[in-house]
């Protein structure tokens, strides 16, 4: 009988059926980035936390016009909030991504034990780039993106659901 099964399964992979699904891949190279703002749907930015005090927060830009920042920990504001976002104020934010090196630079950036990671996505009309970055900040771009977003006209929606942090 075993030597039915094991005759069996190399006959399926004989016959080129795999026993296994391949990941999909990215729809969008990271050597092809978005010619201008208009190709980039959404901004999202999340920080996350370490074993220390590091804040926990989710900010999201969408052109569809709303902003949505979610403190969870370690933070000025707890809580989700919403903002009305205009076209022009997503533009800027889609600028500031655009004028970074975030389309060319790695998708996993640094590696340490107790760091906080800053995971940043970026929807595009035809896919997303998401990069992750471990005790590395995103200067070039997070600290233009956070005082754009400090400026917005936020109000409470409710607590936030995520998971609180360990303290």
């Amino acid at each position: 009988m075993r030597l039915i099964r094991v005759l069996g399964m190399l006959a399926l992979v004989g016959c080129g059926i795999p026993f296994w699904h391949t990941p999909p891949q990215p729809s969008r190279a990271m050597s092809d980035p978005p010619r201008s703002v208009a190709d980039i749907a959404s901004v999202a930015v999340y920080h996350g936390g370490c074993f220390g005090t590091c804040p926990v927060y989710h900010v999201g830009l969408a052109r569809t016009g709303i902003a949505r920042y979610e403190g969870v920990c370690f933070v000025p504001v707890n809580g989700v909030y919403e903002a009305a976002l205009d076209s022009a104020t997503f533009a800027q934010a889609a600028a500031i991504v655009l004028s970074t090196d975030f389309f060319r630079s790695d998708t996993l950036i640094g590696l340490g034990p107790d760091m906080p990671t800053i995971t940043i996505t970026v929807v595009l009309r035809d896919g997303r780039r998401r990069t992750v970055r471990y005790g590395q900040a995103w200067h070039q771009g997070g600290d233009g993106i956070e005082r754009l977003v400090a400026s917005l006209p936020w109000h409470y929606v409710g607590p936030s659901r995520a998971p609180g942090c360990a303290t």
